[in-house]
């Protein structure tokens, strides 16, 4: 009988006509069965090496199997990118246009009078008020400034209009933007008159009498109406560096801008 098939495993023979059982190692006459075991050689030979295939699947699954957490490194990207992502979310929500439809919300021009105020210190500047003053207008653009003496004083301007200024109708066809401490429009068509677009909006330099006020017109968003009042006003530092307000409405260009003094401040 043929006991050594190709990758079959054979008894050992040890002697003539003696061998030792593949399965048990008992030593034996040569025979096609085990006499201790009972194993039928050949059919021995013909089961699958179980400790080597139980082995090779232990293998198998080591290589398949996956961390069940996400490496550090991901997880930071990830978290990262989600909190940016609802920042931006927030910050766009939080600061997004307000839209009323047509027609004027502010139609009072801002209010000036003559003022008894002495000159008082205010964050190492000399403010001298030039007038009371109140203004009830629509935001038509705000702009933050971060460096330089002035933003320190001023750390927000906000472009505000009245009257026609304030219906968004007329809006709509302008184009508005701020840059550099003054405010700019543009047309393709007037929807008004030049005139009255000098004269029914201005940009405005305000300085926050307290906390409270500067975190009101943080909070100011595009078209949100607002209401506040003071002095418009002149400051001058110790070095000599000085900062003065318009009085008129009237005036383009250089210099025309309102330096205001912000005692009381409200977004309608």
């Amino acid at each position: 009988m043929d006991f050594n098939p190709k990758n079959e495993k054979t008894p050992e023979i040890i002697d003539q006509g003696k061998m030792v059982c593949p399965a048990c190692g008992y030593e034996q006459d040569i025979s096609p069965e085990c006499l201790k075991c009972g194993i039928i050689i050949s059919k021995f030979n013909k089961q699958p090496d179980r400790r080597n295939q139980y082995t090779k699947n232990q293998q198998d699954i080591v290589q398949n199997i996956k961390p069940s957490h996400i490496p550090i490194k991901s997880a930071v990207i990830v978290l990262c990118s989600f909190v940016f992502i609802v920042f931006s979310a927030f910050n766009w929500w939080t600061s997004r246009p307000v839209y009323y439809g047509p027609g004027a919300v502010a139609s009072m021009p801002p209010e000036q009078t003559d003022t008894e105020t002495p000159q008082f210190s205010f964050n190492d500047f000399r403010v001298t008020p030039l007038a009371d003053f109140h203004v009830n207008a629509r935001v038509l653009s705000k702009e933050k400034y971060s460096f330089g003496r002035d933003a320190d004083l001023v750390p927000i301007d906000l472009a505000l209009g009245w009257g026609p200024m304030s219906d968004e109708k007329v809006l709509d066809k302008l184009k508005i933007r701020q840059s550099n401490r003054f405010y700019f429009w543009s047309t393709k068509q007037f929807p008004i008159p030049k005139k009255d677009i000098e004269t029914h909006s201005a940009n405005m330099h305000l300085i926050s009498s307290n906390s409270t006020v500067l975190s009101a017109i943080k909070d100011v968003r595009v078209g949100n109406v607002v209401d506040f009042s003071g002095y418009l006003v002149r400051v001058q530092a110790e070095d000599g560096w000085r900062w003065g307000s318009s009085l008129s409405r009237d005036d383009t260009g250089n210099g025309a801008c309102e330096l205001v003094y912000v005692e009381e401040f409200e977004i309608q």
